[in-house]
């Protein structure tokens, strides 16, 4: 990288690739160094491998977990019912069934975000909350755009409150949801992302929670449409039946369900982080291996790899 030029793509020439000088063991040397090198490499691969399927299946699990949760409650007592929804299957019996867009509260109905185009955009203003933000279950953080004043007076928009609940209709997937967070400045949302501002009898979280089990999900794929990219209308979404347990039951399972995806959460960000380590010691290795500055006949492989994975 010190002799190449350039800004956006930065490259050598050939002419000066040519030239630059290596090191080159002996033949011998260099197929010992070959060997070491698949040999230890082929162990690290094989352990990232094992926490990336811990992390596959940790996934699986709270997945399961959260669906079961929102379509059968926490009491495998209690008596059931058929829901008439057959995504869905029998709920608890006690439970009621209604329109995504009956959630809504009495002030704002389930509305789409606003139409905001590029001209509109600046670079201080109202936050503009935009379909890459939206996560199954979750906020994602990844750029910055905003609106001004004018733009939302100009295009009528309807402001975000923290708390909100943002569905995005576009793929993918289709119809995941996240509670509206509190950025510290107004908020807006672009056009493919429906607002729910709860009613006072849902709580929002468990609104996001019933909204990422993967039943609802696989649901919303199937009645998507669209060639380049699926959506969902807002009609659609709004007349989607799902299965909503009393208030009091909402709070006590979307506690339990934070509880658990709060644990998860912590060991799948702790694998990944060894994933990490594991990734760069592994260009360490190679390096130090083909640069002499680790005697391979000696190297104790078994305790570098457990330090690089705890």
């Amino acid at each position: 990288m010190a002799r190449s030029v350039g800004v956006s793509y930065p490259a050598i020439a050939p002419s000066e690739f040519g030239n630059i000088e290596i090191y080159v063991p002996p033949l011998p040397a260099q197929r010992r160094i070959a060997d070491f090198l698949d040999r230890e490499t082929e162990r690290i691969d094989a352990l990232i491998d094992k926490k990336r399927r811990l992390i596959d299946l940790l996934e699986e699990k709270r997945t399961a977990t959260i669906t079961h949760a929102v379509t059968k409650g926490l009491d495998p007592t209690v008596p059931m019912k058929d829901s008439g929804i057959p995504w869905i299957g029998e709920i608890p019996e006690h439970w009621e069934v209604v329109p995504i867009r009956a959630l809504a509260s009495d002030d704002l109905p389930l509305v789409d975000g606003d139409w905001v185009e590029l001209p509109h955009i600046q670079d201080a203003g109202i936050r503009l909350i935009q379909t890459g933000n939206i996560g199954v279950g979750r906020y994602v953080e990844q750029g910055y755009r905003y609106i001004g004043e004018e733009s939302f007076r100009l295009l009528n928009c309807t402001e975000v409150r923290p708390g909100d609940i943002l569905i995005c209709r576009l793929a993918e997937p289709v119809g995941r949801a996240c509670v509206a967070p509190n950025l510290g400045t107004r908020m807006v949302t672009s056009v493919d992302v429906a607002i729910l501002r709860p009613g006072r009898s849902m709580h929002g979280d468990y609104v996001v929670y019933m909204l990422s089990s993967d039943r609802y999900l696989s649901h919303m794929d199937a009645i998507s449409r669209g060639g380049t990219r699926k959506r969902v209308s807002r009609s659609q979404l709004g007349a989607t039946r799902v299965a909503v347990p009393p208030a009091t039951e909402q709070r006590v399972i979307a506690d339990r369900l934070g509880e658990m995806t709060d644990s998860l959460s912590r060991t799948v960000v702790a694998l990944e982080s060894q994933i990490d380590l594991l990734a760069e010691y592994r260009e360490a290795l190679i390096t130090a291996a083909v640069t002499g500055e680790i005697d391979i006949d000696t190297f104790d492989g078994d305790r570098y790899l457990e330090e690089a994975a705890s």
